[in-house]
């Protein structure tokens, strides 16, 4: 039987980590291509005659054509922004998949925040606001749901989806918050306690000098 040798599993781990590098480098990039497709691509007109002026070339066109008009033009830019975060994590973790809870927060919140401009804004049937998910899903939403009710499950899934991306930096930055707070209040407390001492200390000095 052949011996696994001693830095067998080192070596191994060394790979699984450069390899989630270039995952997340690759996303990073991809996401910044996807961003700069979406700004500068002209989607009024076909993909094909778009190539010409688009800075990102045909590929750059087709990709915002599609995500224009399937997410809208303000959630396709946030499906960018969280391609690109989610690049980000994964290059600093090492670990592709532990991200997974990541990616379903940034797809909730991109389906919730489409069907909640198509809900909240009279698009009149233009897919360029909600994207065709926002045309397709509200229409039964407000059947069910009601405007109302509907706004609000849209706002449940953005806040969901957020837990879901920066838990981690929410539970933290309350935690600094908490810290800053007990600190000033201990701040205070020492303060108060100080003055009083003073202000005794001055009232007893007083009644003794008239007592004299």
């Amino acid at each position: 039987m052949t011996a696994i040798p001693t830095d067998y599993h080192g070596l191994v781990s060394e790979k699984i980590i450069l390899l989630n590098r270039f995952v997340g480098l690759f996303l990073l990039g991809f996401g910044v291509f996807l961003g700069v497709s979406v700004l500068a691509a002209d989607v009024t007109v076909d993909p094909d005659y778009s190539a010409r002026t688009c800075s990102t070339g045909l590929l750059g066109a087709w990709a915002a054509y599609l995500l224009r008009y399937t997410l809208g033009t303000l959630p396709a830019l946030l499906f960018c922004a969280g391609l690109f975060l989610w690049g980000v994590r994964v290059t600093q973790k090492r670990d592709f998949w532990s991200t997974w809870p990541k990616v379903a927060g940034i797809m909730l919140s991109i389906t919730s925040f489409s069907v909640l401009l198509e809900c909240t804004i009279q698009t009149d049937g233009n897919p360029l606001v909600g994207g065709l998910l926002g045309l397709e899903v509200t229409p039964p939403g407000l059947m069910y749901f009601g405007r109302a009710g509907l706004f609000g499950a849209c706002l449940m899934g953005l806040v969901g989806g957020g837990i879901l991306v920066f838990g981690g930096t929410v539970g933290a930055v309350w935690n600094a918050a908490c810290a800053v707070c007990n600190a000033v209040a201990a701040l205070c407390d020492k303060g108060a306690r100080a003055l009083t001492r003073g202000l005794w200390s001055s009232l007893v000095e007083m009644n003794r000098r008239r007592a004299e």
